[in-house]
């Protein structure tokens, strides 16, 4: 859901879901046709048998072993428990179908938006943040505070890096940065504008996000790296692959004989994990956001494959021309950053340039001394 917010597909998702609803409805009338043709076999055959207890109760009325009462209420009873039970089956069926499904439907559309959409046009921001007192709590963990008053800020085409321990708050910052959630207080406003006065869409389109595992759809190559965007040339895409690191595999046809055309499989599964990290740097930067937000993008890789995406990355690094926010445990990630910011239990502890938090001897210097350990 993230990924297709951060693109700003929604409409092209629901428009697919429509779709596969109106593949289901077509399903379900061909499902109501052979119940049809089942209802009617199914009817026949009990006239059938009807006919075959007439006959012979005929034949046992006519030689007065039996008498005309009793034919009657027999071949009613036949009847009636005949039809029931043809009815049962096929109501049976439709309500083990309904509640299997229903539950999670009703709990889909019962959940309430509570992100409010703005109005103000986002798509000329220049990537300048400043974050003020944030304070924020999951709303699954209302008594536990993710962050406590955090105030920062950065500016248009720096490099900043969030470091420290799992749980300490950085993704959670992202996360506020894309506003798939809003502070509990305190703002966070983009060219001196509070985020939530933006159109969501507009401000998705500007932020490019590249998570530590990337999410690939069913498709091609081609179909992943402009899933988001509405009109491209083959020139963009060229150049956001190159951008990405990802063109001299992508046009080998000794890998990939059908090029762009490949089809990647669910989730990406026939391509490699550095394969699927720089197509998806490829699918950020192709929309040419004005900030690009990395999440741990090289944490989960082997060590070729960590060269190829952060060799990717430094380029956009000595670009300079997109604010560029980074999360990662790794000190070759973070060094040449314009600035280190260091989280610790939900509040910035220190922030500085990698020699200025050596120096420190603080929170900074010890992840460090324990990586190289």
């Amino acid at each position: 859901m993230r990924i297709v917010r951060s693109f700003s597909t929604e409409e092209r998702e629901s428009n697919s879901y429509q779709i596969a609803n109106q593949n289901i409805y077509n399903f379900g009338n061909k499902m109501a046709v052979l119940g049809s043709q089942f209802m009617s076999i199914g009817i026949v055959l009990a006239y059938a048998v009807i006919l075959a207890i007439l006959y012979y109760g005929g034949s046992l009325v006519i030689d007065g072993q039996s008498t005309i009462g009793n034919l009657s209420s027999f071949v009613l009873y036949t009847l009636t428990m005949t039809i029931s039970l043809l009815a049962l089956s096929g109501t049976m069926n439709e309500m083990i179908s309904a509640a299997a499904v229903s539950e999670k439907i009703f709990d889909i559309i019962d959940h309430p938006v509570k992100i409010r959409n703005g109005s103000v046009d986002a798509s000329n921001i220049s990537g300048q943040i400043n974050i003020s007192n944030v304070t924020f709590c999951y709303p699954t963990k209302q008594n536990v505070m993710s962050l406590k008053a955090i105030s920062l800020e950065i500016n248009q085409g720096e490099v900043v890096a969030f470091v420290g321990q799992s749980g300490s708050g950085k993704s959670t910052i992202v996360q506020l940065l894309q506003r798939f959630y809003d502070s509990k207080l305190g703002s966070i406003l983009f060219d001196n504008i509070d985020i939530k006065e933006y159109n969501l869409q507009q401000l998705h389109k500007q932020i490019g996000f590249v998570a530590q595992e990337p999410t690939l759809f069913s498709g091609t190559l081609k179909d992943n790296i402009t899933y988001g965007v509405d009109t491209f040339t083959q020139e963009d895409i060229d150049n956001a692959m190159k951008l990405a690191n990802a063109y001299d595999f992508v046009t080998d046809f000794s890998i990939f004989p059908d090029g762009l055309q490949t089809i990647v499989g669910e989730r990406g599964v026939k391509l490699s994990g550095g394969q699927k990290q720089r197509i998806a740097i490829a699918r950020a930067l192709i929309k040419n956001p004005k900030i690009l937000i990395f999440d741990e993008a090289t944490s989960a890789l082997d060590s070729e494959s960590e060269f190829q995406v952060q060799k990717a990355i430094d380029g956009l690094v000595q670009s300079g021309q997109k604010t560029i926010i980074i999360i990662a445990h790794r000190l070759s990630t973070v060094i040449n950053s314009n600035k280190i910011i260091v989280v610790q239990n939900g509040q910035i502890v220190e922030q500085g340039k990698h020699q200025e938090l050596i120096e420190k001897n603080g929170v900074y210097k010890q992840l460090i001394e324990r990586q190289l350990q």
